[in-house]
């Protein structure tokens, strides 16, 4: 009978302490899912449902007078202000952050998660994947400061 009990004892014990080692697992799932990578069809069926949508762009100003999504806002990757300026963005808004081709708005990504933004989008291959495919751009009046 102690046998028994024991061993009953070790599989309850066996099945919580697997329950415990799973729940941070689920967390860091769930916080993963903050930044999600996706393609240009999907940036627009985020711009069709979706009132407000941040379009956060990454790249130098040289690369900005190439032409810029409609609606972007700026921030040089490079500039000495680029974390003041990601500070100032609204974390309760979905952002959708790209550069050229991905590198630089993945790191971005990143940062905005651990600034507390919900939810960041990092459009993958960039500005030469909405280049490529002909889609409308903007040429920004830039500031020399």
């Amino acid at each position: 009978m102690r046998i028994l009990l024991l061993a009953i004892s070790i599989s309850l014990f066996a099945c919580s302490s697997q329950a415990q080692k799973n729940e941070p697992k689920k967390d860091v799932q769930k916080q993963a899912k903050v930044i999600e990578d996706i393609n240009l069809p999907f940036y627009d069926a985020l711009q069709d449902s979706l009132d407000t949508l941040v379009i956060l762009d990454v790249r130098t100003p040289a690369e900005w007078e190439e032409g810029i999504i409609e609606g972007a806002v700026m921030i040089d990757y490079f500039s000495d202000d680029f974390d003041a300026g990601l500070a100032k963005l609204n974390p309760d808004l979905p952002v959708v952050v790209y550069c050229r081709s991905g590198g630089r708005s993945s790191k971005t990504a990143l940062k905005l998660k651990n600034l507390g933004f919900q939810k960041v989008y990092n459009l993958r291959e960039g500005a030469s994947a909405w280049y490529r495919t002909g889609r409308d751009v903007v040429i920004p009046e830039l500031q020399d400061n």
